[in-house]
């Protein structure tokens, strides 16, 4: 079936409104709380260098690269972990059809936790070789099946938190659900992994050149990460509650309804 995006952006509007206080709590606590804390406690990465650069220069930003990633690594890894759990809360607490309450759900989604990690990784493996393409000029032609990768599986994390799927049954099944749809589900994608990036560039720009700069203001620093961590958490939702009601469509399809 054609997946109707714009009915379905009406139907994630209509769940924002009925369940809106819940749904600002737990993002709020899972999606931008830590990103606003890596935003803060963790240093940008060191830029890349040009690509004609030599390999003396290349050598010393790979040195550096990896000593940035090695004392930021774990602070990163717990808030994208507690990220993961506040994204899976908000999909069991929309899309699961027992309706649980807001605690039901956070402990529901903590013991599905390491089962939708696996999922989230075996999703990675893939579009991380399409994403190569973002820091390798020649491997941008990888960034479109990426993508579409991304898209057809969109829908995997929806089917595990509503239903009696497993982490991998949930990839296949989401590749299931989204044929025929391809294209708009590679758009959806890219939406969801560079939305939020580019909705918080003004803020992220204005923190970066503060650092550059030296010229880090307490205040001005704080309100830009604020307001960085909110567009971020602004696109996450949204794009969660588009896939709830996305799964609402082609699973009542593929059950004949």
């Amino acid at each position: 079936m054609r997946i109707d995006i714009p009915a379905a952006m009406g139907e994630a509007w209509a769940l924002l409104k009925r369940d809106r206080d819940p749904l600002i709590a737990l993002t709020g606590l899972f999606i931008f709380l830590p990103t606003l804390a890596t935003l803060l406690l963790v240093r940008p990465a060191p830029a890349p260098p040009p690509a004609d650069a030599d390999k003396a220069v290349i050598a010393n930003w790979a040195n550096v690269y990896a000593e940035w990633l090695a004392s930021n690594f774990p602070g990163m890894a717990a808030a994208s972990l507690f990220a993961m759990l506040g994204a899976l809360t908000i999909l069991v607490f929309c899309a699961d059809p027992a309706r649980p309450s807001v605690a039901d759900a956070i402990m529901k989604s903590i013991r599905k936790l390491p089962a939708y990690v696996l999922q989230v990784v075996l999703v990675s493996i893939p579009v991380s070789m399409g994403f190569l393409g973002l820091i390798a000029p020649p491997l941008f032609i990888l960034l479109l099946p990426g993508l579409w990768v991304l898209g057809r599986a969109l829908m995997a994390s929806v089917g595990f938190a509503a239903a009696q799927l497993g982490p991998i049954a949930a990839i296949g099944k989401s590749f299931a659900w989204t044929r025929g749809n391809g294209l708009t589900m590679a758009g959806l994608a890219a939406i969801g992994a560079f939305g939020g990036e580019v909705l918080a560039a003004p803020f992220t720009s204005l923190d970066h050149a503060m650092r550059i700069a030296h010229a880090e203001n307490p205040i001005a620093v704080i309100v830009a990460g604020i307001g960085a961590a909110a567009s971020v958490s602004v696109v996450a939702l949204a794009m969660l509650l588009l896939r709830v009601a996305i799964y609402w469509r082609v699973s009542a399809s593929s059950n004949g309804i």
